[in-house]
């Protein structure tokens, strides 16, 4: 019966007697799946909160100083992201970074911001921001 009792509770080193091991076990199994699903929820509502508000559109081929309305016409908004932040100096400061980081000294980028797409499955922002310098 010990034998039992430990393949069933490993953790459990409690030699007393046969019930005491029981109610450790089942106490310790109790706590873990408490933590657990704790865990588990604080991750869930953390994911919920952290949505993003702006989307970096980075261009590689474009001239740079190119306008908002010429990099959109190059393609999609959605075949050009690069990534997602949460304040448009972050996203800015990324595609700066991108275009230092560029070896061919071309390329362009914009931010927008609370992008969806609407009902025909188009990507569209409230806003785009160029940065001034490009």
């Amino acid at each position: 019966m010990t034998l039992c009792l430990e393949h069933v509770c490993p953790w459990s080193m409690s030699d007393i007697g046969v019930r005491l091991t029981w109610v450790v076990c089942g106490l310790q199994e109790i706590k873990m799946r408490s933590i657990m699903a704790f865990a588990a929820l604080l991750l869930t509502m953390t994911a919920c909160t952290q949505v993003p508000q702006w989307t970096l559109f980075y261009y590689p081929d474009a001239a740079p100083g190119a306008s908002a309305e010429t990099l959109i016409s190059q393609g999609e908004l959605d075949q050009h992201i690069s990534g997602y932040y949460q304040q448009l100096d972050q996203c800015l400061a990324k595609g700066a970074g991108m275009m230092k980081l560029s070896q061919t000294g071309r390329g362009s980028y914009l931010c927008g911001e609370r992008c969806q797409r609407n009902e025909a499955g188009e990507l569209e922002c409230q806003r785009l921001e160029i940065p001034v310098s490009q």
